[in-house]
Parts: structure tokens; sequence; C-alpha cells
């Protein structure tokens, strides 16, 4: 089998010149097919749509602000054409040639015909865009009730950050305001429904009748346009459906009970309820409010703890801000959280190891000499990948490995003990500093994270071979806990490792902490087991502790990006590439860029979030040895890796981009294919 190897940042094709269009017309059926069914469900759907303009990709590089002032022009003449056939306050731009619109059957037909238009297709970034934080499939809700009701009573709460937030004992959450704030409280009501009658919101006379003008919780009757203009809104926190219970309690599986008597203990991640009020977001909170929630939060942690007789709380990890926690609970703790159901918590999954590595995990190489010569290299980026060790020392790195850290488990499920391996961790499992995230101990696969971090980021090889950036700078984190256990472990191996949902968000919160909007986060790691075929059902499955780190980080302008698994699924793909916001990636055979048999996947659109494709077959690259190694083999994760290194060229480019606008712009430059039907766009960075 032919190896490829790693030259180049982006390109999957062997030619370097700007794309003629991503479309060999302005839009591929398939994905006509999924916009006509969307205005067929709401009366409207959301397309990207590729301005045709004169800028190349280069001169956006070389001479951004007259670049972007030529594209402005062109944004501004198009969205004057389309007048009121799409919503105008909905609309998105991101000044590199793209914008996003709500777009009525009128308004599709105007933008198939439009002269200034290269190419359209559906938004994958719309959901993902919108400030506002849904839980418990609002969305979703609002939008299936609409289609039977053409108006709909909801409650939006207003962003206001000064204000004190509360958890009450009955579930259900309190924004308390001080006497001073109370007259801003007033004003910012005021302003919300003046900026409702400018943007001609109907039913807003009945929507005044219900008006509490010293609360920022407010009561709205909508309709399906009304309601997507809603969703573009910077200035509201959260939106849910009038009559939906605010306390959802979900039955609490019989597996963990059954489980912590069989062995008188279980790791859980516990879910709070999604209040009003709630949020994920930084860029929604400030300092001020985002400390005020961790402070209810804790608070309500401590209550609920206090109350089960759990005195030990050493493997306790509250994820700070966010409605989450893991921590390993005794019998008699568990014994009384099922006796007694607190209101105050929504649900609790077993913390189960979710992701396993494997020497099946082979891809190819981005060919990208020419633009890492002109300097599009990851200068000023970090790159965090989240896996099973690292060799630091290996010369690939060139020393570049800035920051270590180890996060591990000790807990016992289905009878089988698994324990961290972070040098001097703490009570938690876990680690940070220099030596910590070294190679895994043998006899299992140890080499995943070394060959992953090389192929983001390794420089200096043998025969000129380099990774997707060269000099970017790598944060190396080791997430997984061993067992030893030969029946569990492939080919009988005395041990082995495997990872849990509480490190990975553990290791993600601790990313956010750092605050480096230079930062993209790779996940090569994922569970072969659990396969999700929509953004819904995993969620539910798997719980929001996880979801909301990934919207935290990206709301700091901060990607994460999974590969969607190699089981060769064509309905479904695996975690945590189905949580929504967070980047999947499927892979190739090989650079001919036919699609690989055992990649997972599914319907994009079931998922909040974008797919890509990386093509995927042999690839040599650092190894545990100090070396090189060709892996013969097939998978996923290195798609994965190439991708993360996509994001961040992009970031070095367009310093300060947001995830979206760089989702946008690598859909826009890439290859429309299709593959089990579906539309799924193959990445590649054009010629600088």
């Amino acid at each position: 089998m032919k190896t490829s190897r790693i030259i180049l940042l982006a390109a999957i094709v062997l030619s370097f010149v700007y794309p003629v269009n991503i479309f060999a017309q302005k839009i591929g059926k398939q994905e006509l097919f999924l916009l006509d069914e969307e205005i067929k469900n709401i009366g409207y759907s959301h397309v990207q749509i590729n301005l045709k303009h004169d800028v190349s990709f280069a001169d956006l590089v070389k001479n951004r602000a007259s670049s972007t002032e030529k594209i402005r022009t062109v944004e501004d003449n198009v969205l004057l054409d389309l007048g009121s056939s799409i919503i105008q306050s909905a609309t998105w731009r991101n000044q590199l040639g793209q914008i996003g619109v709500v777009a009525s059957s009128e308004g599709l037909s105007k933008i198939s015909k439009s002269p200034l238009i290269a190419s359209y297709a559906r938004d994958d970034t719309w959901a993902t865009r919108s400030s506002i934080y849904f839980a418990d499939n609002q969305i979703e809700k609002i939008q299936s009730k609409l289609q039977t009701e053409s108006i709909v009573g909801i409650e939006v709460l207003i962003n206001f950050n000064d204000v004190e937030f509360e958890i009450q004992k009955n579930g259900k959450s309190l924004l308390k305001a001080s006497e001073l704030n109370s007259q801003a409280i007033i004003n910012e009501v005021t302003k919300f429904y003046e900026s409702l009658e400018s943007d001609q919101y109907s039913n807003l006379e009945k929507s005044r009748r219900l008006l509490e003008p010293r609360s920022l919780r407010q009561s709205l009757f909508v309709n399906q346009r009304d309601f997507l203009k809603l969703l573009a809104r910077k200035d509201l926190r959260n939106i849910r459906l009038q009559d939906d219970p605010e306390v959802i309690l979900l039955p609490l599986s019989k597996e963990i009970l059954d489980h912590a008597r069989k062995y008188e203990k279980v790791g859980v991640i516990i879910d709070l309820q999604r209040y009003m009020g709630y949020s994920p977001r930084r860029d929604v909170l400030n300092n001020a409010a985002w400390q005020s929630q961790a402070r209810a939060i804790q608070t309500a942690f401590n209550d609920i703890f206090e109350k089960i007789g759990l005195s030990d709380r050493s493997t306790l990890q509250v994820f700070e801000g966010l409605a989450s926690a893991s921590v390993v609970l005794p019998r008699a703790s568990v014994e009384l959280l099922f006796q007694s159901r607190d209101p105050r918590i929504r649900s609790i999954l077993i913390n189960k190891p979710m992701a396993e590595t494997s020497l099946l995990q082979s891809v190819p190489a981005i060919n990208m000499t020419q633009a890492i010569a002109k300097g599009l290299n990851g200068t000023g980026q970090f790159i965090a990948v989240l896996d099973n060790g690292f060799l630091v020392t290996h010369p690939f790195f060139q020393g570049r490995m800035t920051i270590e850290a180890c996060y591990g488990s000790t807990q016992v499920f289905e009878n089988k003990l698994y324990e961290p391996v972070c040098p001097g961790a703490d009570g938690a499992g876990n680690s940070i500093g220099v030596g910590t995230a070294g190679v895994l101990p043998p006899p299992d696969w140890n080499d995943h994270g070394t060959k992953m971090a090389g192929i983001i980021a390794g420089g200096g090889g043998p025969n000129g071979i380099q990774g997707v950036v060269p000099k970017s700078r790598l944060l190396g984190f080791q997430v997984f806990s061993r067992v030893k256990d030969s029946n569990v472990c492939p080919r009988h191996f005395s041990s082995c490792y495997q990872s849990f949902f509480a490190d990975w968000t553990e290791a993600l919160m601790r990313l956010s902490l750092l605050n480096f909007p230079e930062l993209t986060v790779n996940m090569s790691i994922g569970s072969t087991a659990n396969l999700y075929s929509n953004g819904g059902t995993c969620v539910d499955a798997t719980g929001y502790a996880f979801r909301d780190a990934v919207l935290m980080l990206k709301s700091q302008k901060i990607p994460v990006i999974s590969a969607t698994g190699n089981s060769g699924s064509r309905t479904a793909i695996s975690t945590p590439a189905c949580i929504p916001e967070v980047v999947k990636v499927a892979a190739n055979v090989d650079v001919s860029n036919a699609f690989a048999g055992f990649s997972n996947m599914a319907n994009p659109s079931a998922y909040a979030g974008p797919f890509f494709i990386a093509p995927g077959s042999v690839i040599e690259t650092s190894y545990t040895s100090g070396g090189y190694t060709a892996v013969n083999g097939a998978g996923t994760s290195q798609a994965a890796a190439h991708v993360s290194g996509l994001y961040a060229a992009m970031k070095q480019i367009f310093p300060n981009i947001s995830v979206d606008d760089a989702t946008s712009t690598l859909k826009q430059v890439g290859f429309a294919e299709v593959v089990a039907g579906f539309p799924i766009t193959r990445v590649w960075i054009p010629n600088l």
C-alpha cells in the first residue's frame, strides 16, 4: 500500500488554484432537497450564500481591509435584492465571501437566479451561531408546535448580567436584582419591547398584556417568522415553550442503583436542571455573572451531597460554572438519592468508559507545502490534543509541547477497577505540569496521541515530512485511565486504557480557563460501542456536562474537532462527534478521495454542527520509539487531526475569527460531495 506523507496544510487536491465553485451548478440536488424539506416544515430555509466576487483567497490574506470592503459591497447588493423574501434581521455576514439568510420559497427562488451569487447550500451553522442557550430540545418543541398552531406562547429571558443567580430547592431558578438595579431592569425591558416594535414583530399588543416591567423573564406570542427573528438576537439568554415544565425529572436508571448495590459504589455524572437564566457561554455572561452562576451551582451541589451523607468528596469534580458534576458515590448515598428525588437534579448518568485507542487509526496526509512556505504554518496557534499520552521529547515536536496535563478516574465499573495513571495525581485523579502527559506504559497500544500530535504539528522530519501546522504549539492532555482485565482489553492484554466523559469535560474546563482565542481542540478519540443517529438522542444519552463545556469553548472562539468513528454505519456516528457544536470528521480511503467504507456517516441535518471529510489511508508520522512509522490501517482519527490543523490555519489567517465563520469559509472553499445520499464537504484550502 502506498504511504502518504504529511507535507502541507490543507489541500486535498494536487492543483493549487482557487476552486471555480464547490458545486457544478449553484447547488447540488441533495442540498436543494434539504432546503425544500425545511421550507415544507417551517416555511423558511437556512441558507449559506457564497458570493460571486473577484476577491481571491490570497487577496483576503494579504489585503484584508480592502478585500472585505469589496465583499461588503456585494453583500449589501445581494441583501437589497432579496428584500422581504428573507428575514433581514436574521442575516449573518462573515466578510469572507459568505452570508447566511433565512429565506422563504420566494427568497430561495431569487437566490437561485441572482447573478451576484456563485453558489448556495444548507447553512450548517445557523443553530450554533445563536447566543441563546437551549436545553431539552426547546427549538424543536417550539417549531413543532408552530407547524400545527399559527401562534405559540413562549418565555424569553433578557440577558442582564447585574443580577444574582440563585437555584431554589424546588428546582427552579431565581435572578435577584438589587434595588439599585431595578430601574436598570425596567430600562432593559423597555428597550427590548421597543426593538420588537421596530423589527415589526406580530402579536405585540397581545404580548404586552403579559408584560412584567420589573422582570427579565417575559412572555411573548410569536409566529414562525417572529421565532426565527428571536433566534438571531444577541440580547436573550434563554427561550422556552410557555407551557413546557421548567423542572424536568428524567427517570433515574435502575442500572445506577443495581451497580451501586453490586459493587458498593458507582461513578456518576449529575446534571442539574438547565434553568432559565443558566448559560455556559462566556460571551453571554460577564465575569461577575459567571461567578454568581458558579456559586449558585456549588451551593446546590453542597446541599445535595450533604443530604445524602457524602462525606468523602475526594473524587468530586464540580465543573466550575457548569450545572454538572462527576463523583463516585457509595451505595448508601445512591440509595438516598433514589429514595428522595431532589428536584434540582435533572438526570444522573453512570460515568462509563466512552473511548478506547486502536491500531486501526490511519488516514492520509494533506498536501500543503506551498502554503507552509508562504507562512501558513500555525505560527501563534495552540493545538490541544486530548489523547492517550505523548512522547513529548520526540524531535518532530521540536520542543513545542508547551503545556501538559493528565485527567483520570478512579472507579469500579462492572466489577472492573479503573485507575488514573497521572503522575502525582490529586484525589480526583488529575495532575498538571511537566511530565504529566507522557507515553502510557505497555502492553496496550500507547502511540495514538504521539501520532495525532505529529500529524497536526510535527516539523523537521526526515525527507521533509511535516505536520499540518508545523509551527503551532501543542498542549498535550492525557485523558485515559487504566483497567487491568484481560477480558476487557484487546488481544487479551493484561491491561489497557479507556477514557471517561467526566475526564473529557474536566480537560475542556481547564482549556477554557486559559482563554486562548488562538486555541483549537483535537479529540481523535471516541466510542465504537455508542453510536447516535441525531444530536438530540446523543445529548439525552450522554448528558449536558460535556456539551456545555464545548459550548463554553465555542463562545471563546475555540473549536472542538472529533472523528465520526470506524463502525461503517450510514445512520449514526460515535461520541463525542455526535454532540451538537462539535465539528464532525469522516474519512476518505486515500488521495483518490473515495469515501471510506469503515467511516461512520449519517444525515448531517440531524446534527447541529458541521460535517467534513478528509482523505484517510496510510500515513507516516511520529512514533513512540522516537522515530517515524507508517501504520497500515484505516480510520477517522487522523482525518480529524488534519481538520484540526485546518481550523488552526484559518485562525492564523484571520485572527479572532469565530468558529462559525471559520466553518462557513471552509465549507465554501471545499468541495461538495455526496456520501450515502447526504451532502458533505471535502476540506481544501486555496492557494495563497
